[in-house]
């Protein structure tokens, strides 16, 4: 089969890659080894989670026919060059049968995140034989949902060992089971937790034109702290210490401060080592009596798939303007993951590939490579791949200087679009092109500084309103797409 574009992984990326080619008349394929597209969000997305997009991707594929064009129980084992191209080997997981597919481009979208959880053991944990406490994964696993949303945990206590997206939801289905002591562990990372029902204020002050990026985290992390996390009793669990040792968890949920200033939920920093007898051992000598464990330690990542490095020899440490794979204009990929801290998300990502696809098409293909630096992903956890956020090579308060209007990593990543973006334009585009990013950054801004204001009117601080609309209590993941 031959195609303009291969797309590997049928996530969200690869759905909007595929929505891409369509747009500009390409042929592709898009090959997805599970039995229905939505990549961690259908593998991992418990049915109980308040943030679903399974509908509305079913939706968004079935309006443009990507279904036509998509190979559901299909394994690429290896891709290999084919002159300028890719000869593409998979296998129908359903049959058995070898697959092959020729395509002028490659676009990876599986995902740096596997779908595999870390366990309490492989964390360095020991779970003792006399903790006769159910122990589950906050995720679902094995096609199956985390059973805490099923369970009565009247008079029980619940102690979640994460803090991450799916700590939060295993919290929030714990209460609305009947538990009323709820302890969540954390490791000592100081990441900052926006509140739901503020997102877009404090997305408004960090958006602010004309105003340095080192000010306007300064107010941003003032304003939080006093308004939720001081009178939360959650100031332990503030961001503190230099730009460079902070970082933004990518979550908003009001859970966590509603829970905490009720007295349902207590957040500890520390690290568990042990469960033995109805209780949570800790690195400090604290000890936590606990009923029910709900392990959300976080995934593992898969930065070597094996299709890519086998022949290829390539993987993620090997990105490239934060879009492509190797030195390498046809091989092109994108996540959310890839370039977080930025208000942009893979459609970004997208737009490099796309134009450099153009490129191609048009004979720049020397021009655009010639663009290409690397932009490799640095581990920021306590050993490699152990964990910890390694999405980008600063965290989301860094800046250069104190007048600098971006942050490192969004100067970076801006930098590298451009440089992308730049070739095979004229002077008079490549103008048009950054007043266009100029023009997008204020038109946003504006539309934050409105929803701001409903936030403000509709949702008082914790503690000073008669009650919270539920939909301030989601749990989100902030996914700019």
């Amino acid at each position: 089969m031959k195609v303009d574009v291969c797309i590997v992984g049928g996530g969200i990326c690869g759905v909007l890659a595929a929505h891409g080619c369509i747009e500009r008349g390409l042929s592709f394929v898009l090959l997805e080894k599970n039995s229905s597209l939505g990549g961690c969000w259908q593998t991992l997305a418990n049915d109980h989670s308040t943030l679903q997009v399974r509908t509305t991707m079913r939706r968004f594929v079935d309006d443009f026919g990507i279904n036509e064009h998509t190979h559901l129980m299909t394994r690429v084992d290896s891709v290999d060059r084919d002159g300028e191209g890719f000869a593409v080997s998979a296998t129908d997981l359903i049959t058995g049968d070898n697959r092959q597919y020729s395509s002028d481009f490659l676009f990876v979208a599986c995902g740096i995140l596997s779908h595999d959880q870390w366990t309490l053991e492989e964390r360095g944990i020991d779970v003792h034989q006399d903790f006769n406490g159910k122990v589950m994964y906050a995720a679902r696993k094995d096609g199956k949902d985390c059973p805490i949303a099923s369970m009565d945990l009247t008079g029980k206590r619940v102690l979640i060992v994460g803090s991450g997206s799916f700590a939060a939801e295993a919290m929030e289905a714990a209460e609305r089971q009947g538990c009323e002591d709820i302890t969540m562990i954390g490791r000592p990372r100081y990441r900052l937790i926006l509140p739901f029902s503020r997102q877009y204020t404090v997305s408004a002050i960090a958006n602010c034109p004309l105003v340095p990026w080192s000010l306007r985290m300064r107010i941003a992390l003032s304003y939080i702290k006093r308004s939720y996390y001081n009178p939360c009793n959650l100031s332990h669990w503030a961001p503190k210490g230099k730009p460079d040792e902070m970082d933004f968890a990518g979550q908003c949920n009001d859970g966590i401060f509603r829970l905490s200033h009720t007295g349902k939920l207590k957040c500890v920093v520390g690290r568990l080592n042990a469960l033995s007898d109805g209780q949570a051992h800790l690195e400090s000598g604290e000890s936590i009596h606990c009923d029910h464990v709900i392990v959300a330690s976080g995934l593992k990542y898969n930065l070597t798939p094996d299709f890519l490095h086998a022949n290829l020899g390539l993987d993620f440490t090997k990105l490239h303007n934060f879009a492509f794979l190797g030195k390498n204009p046809r091989i092109g990929c994108a996540a959310d993951f890839l370039f977080a801290y930025v208000p942009f998300g893979p459609m970004k990502q997208l737009q490099m590939f796309f134009h450099a696809v153009d490129c191609c098409k048009k004979g720049l293909e020397k021009e655009i490579t010639n663009a290409l630096r690397p932009t490799p992903l640095p581990n920021h956890g306590d050993g490699f791949l152990s964990g910890g956020r390694m999405a980008g090579s600063y965290t989301f308060f860094e800046y250069s200087h104190w007048w600098s209007m971006q942050s490192k990593a969004l100067e970076a990543r801006i930098n590298s679009m451009l440089r992308t973006l730049d070739v095979g334009r004229s002077m008079p585009q490549k103008i048009a092109l950054r007043l266009g990013f100029l023009s997008e950054n204020l038109v946003e801004w504006i539309r934050c500084i409105g929803r701001s204001y409903r936030e403000i009117t509709r949702f008082k601080v914790f503690g000073q309103s008669k009650s919270h609309n539920s939909d301030a209590k989601r749990s989100t993941i902030h996914v700019t797409c």
